[in-house]
């Protein structure tokens, strides 16, 4: 640090004119990159606020109308695969006569879409297994989901109830079909879950969500709430979201990637001109070569006299 300092004193000494440059260059370069940075941290800031922050679509069902699991289906089938892929899953609430709702809750269907093809939701498979709700047999598998087999898991809180509905081949008739057991689950409702194409088309539903990854886009919206309108006319009703304006979007962004290339005009700045008075200096670098300093030497020495002088300019 001392040679660095030594050389600081004498570049002043000698070049006092070159000296006052770099500091007025280091100064605007400060000055560029304190005002970039503030710049960024402000649109930032206010492009988060801005944004939407929701990644559930939890549509009601208008009084006196009634949405059915075919409906569901149609709707479903109809998204983009784009819209489908970023869904983690698509979900379903309704009642049976053969489980009171008052006594055993309602029925659940939970399931995916990809490449056109009912599949499991994963993240509700995960929870059945990793949990410990899935106390017996197995959850059902995307091939079982895709053709619309008749297997069940059924729950042990609703053992009566169960009994009740098997079969004498040990199955459980339910929608006039018979289901294999698969498996057996506690804590998530009562009802049996079955793929979501063996329920009758006919079911009537009263309540349906999309679950996405992510926050909805816009595209995203306007495409469940068309599909839904054109399938089922005036039945749901969606929650008015206000998404934010494209251009308003566009104009963060541009002003975001202007101060990132301000920032980066400043710093080379500081690099061109430093690296103009080294060449500058080809005496003094010469003498020091000559009295046994070496190269590695040289530019950390060089170096520290460029981050003394932008560190305390930059500081201040």
């Amino acid at each position: 640090m001392k040679y660095v300092i030594k050389n600081l004193s004498s570049f002043i000494r000698t070049d006092r004119l070159i000296f006052m440059i770099i500091i007025l260059c280091i100064l605007c370069s400060s000055l560029a990159l304190n005002f970039s940075y503030g710049l960024y941290y402000n649109y930032k800031t206010e492009k988060t606020e801005y944004e939407i922050d929701l990644n559930s679509l939890v549509p009601t069902i208008a009084e006196e109308k009634t949405l059915t699991k075919g409906d569901l289906e149609k709707i479903s089938l109809s998204l983009s695969e784009d819209t489908l892929s970023a869904m983690e899953v698509i979900y379903a609430e309704t009642e049976i006569p053969e489980y009171p709702i008052m006594d055993y809750g309602t029925m659940y269907m939970r399931y995916t879409i990809k490449n056109g093809q009912f599949q499991i939701c994963e993240t509700t498979r995960k929870a059945f297994e990793e949990e410990g709700q899935l106390k017996k047999g197995r959850y059902i598998t995307n091939d079982e989901e895709k053709s619309g087999a008749n297997v069940a898991i059924i729950s042990v809180d609703a053992q009566e109830i169960n009994e009740s509905l098997k079969t004498e081949a040990g199955k459980i008739k339910l929608f006039d079909k018979e289901y294999e057991i698969i498996g057996e689950y506690t804590g998530a409702g009562a009802c049996p879950i079955v793929p979501f194409l063996t329920v009758p088309d006919d079911l009537k539903l009263y309540g349906i969500g999309f679950i996405f990854y992510k926050n909805i886009t816009r595209k995203q919206y306007q495409e469940i709430t068309k599909a839904s309108q054109d399938i089922a006319p005036d039945v749901l009703i969606f929650e008015e979201l206000q998404f934010p304006d494209d251009d308003t979007i566009m104009l963060y962004n541009n002003i975001i990637m202007i101060a990132a290339f301000i920032s980066i005009i400043s710093a080379v700045n500081i690099a061109c001109v430093y690296s103009y008075i080294i060449r500058k200096r080809s005496r003094d670098i010469a003498i020091m070569r000559m009295i046994g300093c070496t190269r590695k030497k040289l530019i950390v020495i060089y170096l520290g006299e460029c981050m003394t002088l932008a560190v305390a300019l930059y500081t201040t």
